[in-house]
């Protein structure tokens, strides 16, 4: 734990599973949005990734209100740019960097009908990566 900016709200207050950070990290924190933020639109980022248009890095390059309202013309989701591994599935880049055994046991209790597309989305060479994204409230509410 450590001291917030003074007028920062911590994920801990409000309806929250703050005490579940060591296993779900970020998503705490778009956990606590979803059930204690009354905004339009929600968005995720954490504390070394942003979203930039021009691909450079720098907190000078971040996104911003105007980029996004532009980008909210035509999208009601933005995610990084997805990243394709073409020499290796979603589910063997995932085990490359993660034990297979909360992943497998993830799938083995699932429906057949949720497990149907977890197959296909594992089979996959291409990924959204970081937990990042920025969405309308509707979105968050199917999503979450």
């Amino acid at each position: 734990p450590f001291d917030l900016p003074a007028g920062w709200i911590g994920d801990d207050s409000g309806d929250n599973i703050s005490d579940k950070n060591s296993s779900f990290n970020e998503l705490t924190a778009l956990y606590w949005a979803w059930k204690n933020s009354e905004a339009d639109i929600i968005g995720l980022v954490h504390y070394r990734r942003y979203f930039s248009l021009n691909h450079k890095k720098g907190l000078n390059n971040v996104l911003n209100s105007k980029q996004l309202d532009d980008l909210f013309k035509n999208n009601q989701i933005v995610l990084p740019k997805k990243r394709n591994y073409y020499i290796q599935t979603n589910y063997s880049h995932y085990v490359h960097a993660h034990h297979s055994e909360a992943i497998n046991k993830a799938r083995e209790l699932m429906s057949p009908t949720y497990q149907t597309s977890y197959d296909k989305i594992m089979k996959r060479t291409g990924q959204h990566l970081f937990n990042m994204l920025i969405m309308t409230r509707q979105q968050l509410d199917e999503y979450a």
